[in-house]
């Protein structure tokens, strides 16, 4: 259990409410807001790149959209050990299929992912602003394949970027217990065999606080 991460069945009750409310608003499972790919348009040979779904990961294991911030520290036993602690990914699924009505023996037989960018957008709350963070992605996913991917969400440099001094000196509109929720949006991008542009774009939420990950 975490030694100053305190009311937090307070900050869990809240988060799991906004999460209903986010449900009803029309957010999927696994945390997805929805997205698509560049199907048609100019140059395309008929193969569709898509994000089929995005997984925020939980730093102890597992999957969550509550992304812990603060490094604590744990009791356990009579040892007070670091908590858990490290930059916080999220599991995507992409793939790349043949458009309906297209012969598959005539279309490209792979797409070449090159990078991909994310960003957040705060839907909740004050919270910092994060730039576009772009990285390369060198690897490719075969005709009517799928390639599951672990992309990198909050960085390390990222959780700094929060400010510790910050959260405590109250910034947040809604006071301790509220915490930010932010939409992240993923871009793929990259080329089929015959180097026509192809990306795909899909969200998800998240929600930015001091979360407890103690065994």
């Amino acid at each position: 259990m975490s030694v100053f991460k305190k009311n937090k069945y307070y900050k869990y009750i809240f988060v799991l409410l906004a999460t209903f409310a986010l449900m009803s608003c029309g957010f999927g499972p696994n945390g997805d807001i929805g997205g698509g790919g560049n199907c048609v348009g100019s140059g395309n040979t008929g193969i569709c790149l898509a994000i089929d779904s995005i997984s925020p990961q939980n730093i102890s294991g597992g999957y969550s959209d509550a992304v812990d911030m603060y490094q604590s520290t744990c009791l356990e036993g009579e040892e007070y050990t670091p908590e858990p602690f490290g930059a916080s990914d999220a599991e995507i699924v992409i793939s790349a299929t043949v458009v309906d009505g297209v012969d598959p023996d005539v279309v490209s037989s792979k797409i070449t992912l090159t990078g991909y960018t994310w960003t957040f957008a705060l839907t909740g709350g004050t919270g910092p602003y994060f730039q576009l963070q772009t990285l390369p992605v060198p690897f490719t996913i075969a005709q009517n394949g799928t390639y599951t991917f672990s992309a990198a969400m909050v960085t390390n440099q990222m959780k700094n970027t929060f400010g510790y001094d910050e959260w405590f000196n109250n910034i947040y509109t809604f006071g301790y217990d509220y915490y930010p929720m932010y939409v992240v949006e993923y871009t793929f991008y990259g080329v089929d065999d015959n180097f026509n542009e192809v990306s795909a774009t899909r969200s998800t939420y998240v929600t930015l606080g001091a979360f407890d990950n103690c065994p």
